[in-house]
């Protein structure tokens, strides 16, 4: 009635011939979608770190620009000295705007009777390949 020791003994080793190799199956399936989820991290990081470089690039190109058109209306309505309106490129000396330009353009406008300048800044960055570039145009009157 009872199965004997021998019985149990083969049921046993039979079950374990039949799951040979499926744990070892299943390790190596999450070992595979591990490494996949790690690569696709990865990835999003080098993108993330790429769009942040070239935001980074492109607000140093808006500050170029900005500064090339202070400087320019600096020149139309200087403090002291001989009003000039002119083009004019500027170099930036800062080490972090070393790669940036300015080029600084003014035209007079006569409306009417009163004169306003239009000045034009073009803010030029680049890094490698890579390059931005911003406008800004102010119209000045005194």
């Amino acid at each position: 009635m009872f199965p004997d020791a021998n019985d149990v003994s083969l049921s046993q080793e039979r079950a374990h011939r039949h799951q040979g190799g499926m744990g070892l199956v299943g390790v190596i399936f999450l070992i595979v979608v591990v490494a996949l989820l790690a690569l696709a991290m990865t990835r999003m990081l080098e993108v993330d770190a790429k769009i942040y470089s070239y935001e980074i690039l492109s607000l140093k190109a808006f500050y170029a620009a900005e500064s090339g058109a202070q400087l320019g209306a600096n020149r139309v309505f200087p403090p002291t000295g001989v009003s000039a309106c002119g083009n004019q490129p500027f170099a930036f000396t800062d080490p972090a705007m070393s790669s940036c330009t300015a080029t600084v353009t003014c035209a007079p406008v006569i409306v009417g009777s009163e004169t306003y300048y239009t000045v034009e800044s073009v803010g030029l960055c680049s890094a490698g390949d890579v390059e931005a570039r911003r406008t800004i145009q102010v119209r000045l009157k005194r």
